[in-house]
């Protein structure tokens, strides 16, 4: 059990069944030192907050309900899930009203806040609920959907502000143009694929190279391939997921994996990125959509003899072209 109680201008600490030398321990401020805290607190506010063993108490009184996150240096997993407390932290800190506040603490390196808590692995995330000390333990997978649930339940009427971040990366609709697209990267994916799960936040690499003053000339957009039919998927023969589209000048344009068959496509950000770099160059660029089909007709895929179900919209000409290799391996094959 842990009890905090603040008496102005003094805050006193109790702490029961911890792992410290004193079960007291008394800071006495003055009213400006009090006061300058509270404007400290207020600042902090308005982005993420990162606590130590000196700034946690003061922080845990200056808000009704605090979301604690405990990490470490080199922690896979904390790596993983910190783009997440980022953006936690922008939709839900700096909102005044709501008596509620994010903040992360190195646990490794602040042992008195790590103690406090009970923390004995990581990542780690807590409620603190400063009218009752109450301490509550996030106990489910982490992922952003069910953190913000968990959220909603501890904190009464808190709901994240979305208006904070606006997309550099709009979603287009099914019926978009080619006409309506120059200059701009189409990315043909879903938010369920894997690496594109935080798409429309801004740690998303999509994100960062629209913002990025390298790519200051270039447009993004995306089509959620199982939200919507796009007439831009069709005309443009795209059967691989995620991959890529850029729409240039005088209807030119260059794809990037739109009809691979590679199972293990991922159209990861050093992909992407050595992509739009090279549309500096004058090859591959493709004049029309009749110059792909002919390309994709003529292309033969060599690690598997079929494509994937539902992922072919041009005849293979595997249909027609036996390799008389392959032919001889299944005559005499024995099942």
């Amino acid at each position: 059990m842990v009890t905090i109680v603040s008496s102005y201008p003094t805050y006193r600490i109790l702490f029961i069944n911890c792992h410290v030398s004193a079960h007291e321990i008394i800071f006495f401020i003055s009213p400006c030192m009090f006061l300058w805290l509270i404007f400290v607190v207020a600042a902090w506010a308005s982005s993420a907050i990162e606590l130590n063993d000196d700034t946690f108490i003061g922080s845990l009184l200056s808000t009704n309900y605090t979301l604690v996150y405990f990490y470490r240096d080199h922690c896979k997993y904390c790596q993983e899930f910190s783009s997440d407390y980022e953006y936690l932290s922008l939709l839900y800190n700096g909102n005044d009203t709501s008596g509620f506040q994010i903040v992360k603490i190195n646990g490794a390196k602040n042992m008195r806040a790590n103690s406090l808590f009970k923390v004995d692995r990581y990542p780690t995330l807590k409620m603190y609920h400063n009218s009752t000390s109450e301490i509550v333990t996030f106990q489910q997978q982490r992922l952003f959907e069910a953190i913000v649930d968990f959220i909603g339940y501890q904190v009464p009427g808190i709901e994240p502000d979305y208006t904070k971040f606006k997309s550099q990366v709009p979603m287009l609709p099914g019926n978009t143009i080619e006409e309506d697209l120059t200059n701009t990267l189409v990315i043909f994916m879903s938010p369920n694929m894997d690496g594109w799960e935080d798409f429309g936040r801004p740690n998303h690499f999509m994100e960062r190279a629209a913002a990025s003053q390298n790519y200051k000339n270039v447009k993004f957009a995306v089509v959620d391939i199982f939200d919507q039919k796009s007439d831009l998927q069709q005309k443009y023969l795209v059967s691989n997921f995620p991959s890529a589209i850029y729409f240039g000048t005088n209807g030119r344009f260059k794809v990037l994996d739109t009809y691979s068959t590679n199972p293990d496509s991922r159209l990861e950000e050093q992909e992407l990125l050595g992509f739009l770099n090279s549309l500096q160059n004058e090859d591959g660029w493709f004049e029309n959509c009749d110059q792909l089909a002919q390309v994709i007709e003529n292309s033969k895929y060599e690690g598997h003899k079929y494509h994937r179900p539902g992922f072919n919209m041009v005849q293979d000409r595997f249909e027609n072209d036996h390799d008389p290799e392959y032919d001889d391996i299944l005559e005499h094959l024995e099942l």
